[in-house]
């Protein structure tokens, strides 16, 4: 904040010298009258001290630009993980539910291969009699059995799709991480 007075006054001193005016004397209440004063200074001298200021500015500028860049990367590396970490919960999920469709189409399976066994466990004559509503029975067992594998499959494509893009996803904030301490070191 001093600097920043220091460069304004320099400032308001430089623009009287440089047009070629005196500046003009600062009120001095008659109480604090200095004994002597300092010399004036030379328009060469209030230019360097001006520049010396302006470069300081510039520096401070600078310093509070890289505090905003290493903000915005730590924020950056924060919704990374947030975005990692949804990405690991809807993988879980999906593979929960796929384990829960793997059973059950083991379920459907089963269920198919122990009617099949159970008909021909019967005698012609009763295969004969229940012939219609054996073939429906199976056709409609068979039916949901596929259906419950094409949910498999389903699920386990959704698994694969979650899970790269879950690996991408931890490149990438890896990525961001490895940046934001080689920013941090630098300082």
């Amino acid at each position: 904040m001093q600097t920043l007075r220091i460069a304004v006054l320099s400032v308001f001193l430089a623009v009287p010298l440089a047009a070629g005016q005196p500046p003009a004397p600062a009120p001095v209440p008659p109480s604090t009258q200095p004994a002597a004063a300092p010399p004036p200074a030379t328009v060469p001298d209030q230019l360097a001290r001006l520049n010396q200021t302006l470069e300081h500015i510039a520096q401070l500028l600078e310093r509070q630009n890289d505090g905003q860049k290493l903000d915005l990367l730590l924020r950056r590396v924060e919704v990374g993980s947030r975005r990692v970490s949804s990405l690991e919960q809807q993988l879980d999920k999906a593979q929960s539910d796929k384990r829960s469709m793997e059973d059950t189409s083991f379920r459907m399976r089963s269920q198919l291969a122990a009617m099949k066994t159970r008909v021909e466990g019967l005698s012609p004559d009763e295969q004969a009699a229940n012939q219609s509503t054996f073939e429906a029975g199976m056709k409609n067992m068979e039916d949901e059995a596929k259906l419950a594998d094409l949910r498999v499959q389903q699920a386990t494509q959704r698994v694969l799709d979650l899970q790269g893009e879950l690996d991408g996803q931890k490149q990438d904030l890896q990525a961001l991480q490895n940046l934001l301490d080689r920013k941090l070191q630098g300082q």
